[in-house]
């Protein structure tokens, strides 16, 4: 008696080479996130230096000065950049003496968040 060998189709067959240009793909897609993560930061920190403030989405502050300004938004990003430590902003002021490209920059960076510029007395 002789058994007939049975063929079993492999859904998931790939090679070394495959493997490779996925992880390398991962691993710019995730530096890039990175890099965004870190860009982030340093707006945060211009802002703050500035005399500008950046309330990130948590605090009840934040949700007081939109609640009170009729702003409702929902304010979030990615999970995977939380994973990164960045975290949703909510509400940004800037100084009145702010330049449009300084707004610009901090309108790209932060695109949940909800702008006005401090009036300074």
């Amino acid at each position: 008696m002789t058994q007939s060998p049975t063929t079993r189709r492999r859904w998931f067959q790939f090679g070394l080479s495959t493997l490779f240009v996925l992880v390398t793909v991962l691993a710019v897609w995730l530096g890039w996130e990175l890099h965004i993560v870190r860009e982030r930061q340093a707006i945060r920190q211009r802002i703050a230096e500035s005399g500008g403030r950046v309330y990130p989405s948590e605090q009840s502050e934040s949700k007081l000065l939109l609640t009170s300004l009729g702003m409702v938004t929902e304010c979030r990003i990615p999970v995977w950049r939380e994973w990164l430590g960045d975290e949703p902003v909510g509400f940004v002021r800037l100084k009145t003496s702010a330049s449009y490209a300084e707004l610009k920059k901090a309108r790209l960076a932060f695109p949940e968040a909800q702008f006005c510029a401090r009036m300074d007395h």
